[in-house]
């Protein structure tokens, strides 16, 4: 009987854990989903208030244009009524051509001098304007609330690469954290490229987990030539990820020359017995460090 009960304090126990961790995985989207929100909402915003601003410049460009055609005909018309007048004199004739003359001359020089000052091209504007920064309150939030040198867990909170850069700026150069966990997001090539720059000099950072993420080959260049380098990254966790024999390749290389790294998790990827020969043939005989 007590053998029962303590199953099904058990059960109830891993109930109430599976719950939590349900609950929190829900919390992280639903944050998530709002900072999208946000973001969309303020880009579209900006985006209409310069439709706007250019829809107003060429409706003040149409009216000038318009107001100075309508000008230039009834000086026309006018001057046409001199020449009727002054058929008797050839020199009063010539005189009414060159006020033609000048006319025609004005309306031109207008013209391109208004369609060259109000409508400046895309790429003026582009320069002029403030770019958007992207922010993460959220992130950056959880990050503050960690400690120096403390592991960062930044597992399923659906980190896309942008959120890298707060990553780096903030957990690793100002944390300075020894362990950081980034499983289960959305990071790619790209993301990995960040942390790679950041980590070629970097000191202090031991773990490093990026497993069941969006990285594929592109991305491991990125991290082999920072491991070549780096004196202090003794973890890497790339399980999960879309890496190939080629990818495989470049970490075979790396492990030539890396003697920091003890543990290299690349289960559950897309190398298969052609890309595992060679690591297989380094980790034995190249490579002491390296835990088998």
């Amino acid at each position: 009987m007590g053998g029962t009960v303590t199953k099904v304090r058990t059960s109830v126990a891993q109930v109430q854990e599976n719950m939590g961790t349900t609950l929190n995985t829900a919390t992280n989207m639903i944050n998530h989903l709002q900072r999208d929100a946000s973001n969309i909402m303020a880009n579209l915003a900006h985006e209409s208030l310069e439709s706007l601003r250019g829809l107003t410049t060429r409706v003040d460009r149409s009216v000038f244009l318009l107001t100075n055609t309508i000008m230039a005909i009834a000086t026309a018309i006018a001057l046409s009524f001199l020449l009727l007048l002054t058929s008797f004199s050839p020199f009063l004739r010539n005189i009414v051509w060159l006020m033609f003359a000048i006319l025609c001359i004005y309306m031109i020089l207008t013209y391109i001098q208004h369609s060259q000052s109000t409508l400046p091209s895309s790429s003026t504007t582009q320069v002029e304007e403030k770019p958007i920064i992207y922010q993460n309150a959220l992130l950056e939030n959880i990050i503050a609330q960690s400690n120096i040198q403390s592991v960062i867990d930044l597992t399923g909170h659906q980190l896309i690469d942008d959120d890298i850069k707060i990553v780096v700026t903030q957990a690793i150069i100002k944390k300075k954290c020894t362990q950081l966990k980034l499983g289960q997001n959305r990071i790619t090539s790209t993301g990995a490229s960040y942390l790679a720059d950041a980590l070629r000099q970097n000191n202090t950072l031991e773990v490093l987990s990026l497993w069941n993420n969006n990285l594929n080959d592109i991305g491991i260049p990125y991290l082999t030539d920072m491991l070549k380098i780096n004196k202090s990254l003794k973890k890497l966790d790339l399980s999960g990820n879309h890496i190939t024999n080629i990818g495989a390749m470049h970490l075979t290389n790396m492990l030539k020359i890396n003697r920091i790294l003890t543990h290299l998790s690349l289960s559950r990827t897309k190398i298969d017995d052609k890309g595992i020969q060679p690591l297989a043939n380094i980790i034995q005989n190249n490579n002491k460090t390296l835990q088998r």
